[in-house]
């Protein structure tokens, strides 16, 4: 991802012809239709010193997902990340990007979207797909989070793109401190796990901003 979710901006070298909508679905990482607090890959036992990261990325044998995790220290409340998370252009592009977002109920959640992403990175390529984001609380309430697990995969959409899911976890240190960590897992055209770790990296950065 820049971030939770994907941009897809490897694309443009990859690929020299549009992409229309097709109905390829997707294999899930997890069941969004509850609460869901699974994560791909084990939580830190620490995170990172603030403006360090601790960061590890590579290539699933069997499968050949890429995948990698990232975490560090984020100075801003639990409660200001979760309200920027919410916002699905939070870490997406908006000159290139349009969303269609449609809230859906789960009991106990936080927040769950559907979302229908269009990407169009050059003029003569369009990329669309859906995604589904369920915001959990691991630990407190909905109202007041100490924890929160975000989960999210791709369900259907661009045959370019045939696997992908991924957590943020947000655990407040402090009223004014929050550990983050970051894992992502994709199947998609010319998709390193270095380019994942480079997205997750972006995501950090741009909620410390």
């Amino acid at each position: 991802m820049v971030s939770g979710s994907l941009i897809l901006l490897f694309l443009v070298n990859a690929l020299t012809f549009s992409d229309s909508f097709s109905d390829e679905k997707a294999e899930p990482c997890f069941d969004l239709s509850k609460v869901s607090l699974k994560l791909l890959k084990e939580e830190p036992k620490l995170f990172s010193m603030p403006g360090k990261e601790n960061s590890e990325f590579g290539t699933e044998e069997k499968t050949g997902y890429q995948w990698a995790k990232a975490d560090g220290i984020v100075e801003k409340p639990i409660s200001e990340l979760l309200k920027r998370l919410q916002n699905p252009m939070t870490t997406r592009n908006p000159e290139i990007t349009k969303l269609e977002v449609t809230e859906v109920p789960v009991l106990d959640a936080i927040l769950k979207q559907k979302i229908k992403i269009k990407v169009r990175p050059v003029f003569f390529m369009t990329l669309e797909w859906e995604e589904e984001w369920l915001f959990s609380t691991k630990k407190g309430t909905p109202g007041n989070p100490e924890s929160i697990v975000i989960s999210y995969q791709k369900t259907s959409g661009t045959s370019h793109i045939q696997h992908f899911c991924g957590n943020i976890l947000l655990q407040k240190i402090d009223p004014h401190t929050t550990g983050v960590y970051l894992t992502e897992e994709i199947l998609a055209s010319r998709r390193s796990a270095r380019d994942v770790y480079q997205g997750l990296l972006g995501t950090l950065r741009i909620l410390r901003e």
